[in-house]
């Protein structure tokens, strides 16, 4: 009985991949343009206007994550992005904080090597730098530099990365 166990959960898993590199292979031909090495993209991802989607090589998108795409969305190349976050390119226009009833667009760069964390929600406008992580949760409303742990709401900079070990021995 384990071992029929055993056998359906790798042949599930294997399934599984295989729709995730079907779907990457799918928004590849979709998205603006996108990197060597396809996305790789998990289920019940949404993405609004994919067209003003640019992938970088190597990003990783998990279930449930949102994309507004409607202002442009730039993600770098080794991106993460965890299960449930959103990206956002446009909002309501809030005039004297009065809700006007256009919206808004405004293109989010995500930096190459940064990690998007669970629930994190990234606002219009938004640059994120390199190598950055951004913490379950968060809610970004501006920019923020590279190599930072970022969390909060709104988000803020908790402390810079450290560099990595194997880097400084190579120098």
């Amino acid at each position: 009985m384990r071992l029929l166990c055993y056998i359906i959960y790798k042949i599930s898993t294997r399934i599984q991949k295989l729709k995730s590199h079907v779907l990457g292979y799918y928004y590849s031909k979709i998205f603006k343009s996108c990197g060597k090495k396809r996305p790789q993209i998990n289920r019940q991802v949404v993405f609004s206007q994919p067209r003003n989607i640019e992938c970088g090589s190597g990003v990783t998108i998990n279930p449930q994550c949102y994309f507004a795409g409607k202002g442009g969305i730039i993600l770098g190349d080794d991106v993460t992005i965890s299960a449930g976050a959103k990206i956002l390119s446009s909002s309501l226009n809030v005039v004297d904080g009065i809700i006007q009833k256009r919206h808004i667009h405004k293109p989010v760069k995500i930096g190459n090597g940064t990690w998007i964390g669970a629930g994190a929600i990234i606002c219009p406008g938004v640059t994120i730098g390199e190598n950055s992580i951004i913490a379950a949760g968060a809610v970004v409303t501006k920019d923020m530099p590279s190599g930072s742990l970022i969390g909060g709401i709104p988000a803020k900079v908790i402390r810079p990365l450290k560099a990595d070990k194997s880097a400084e021995q190579t120098a």
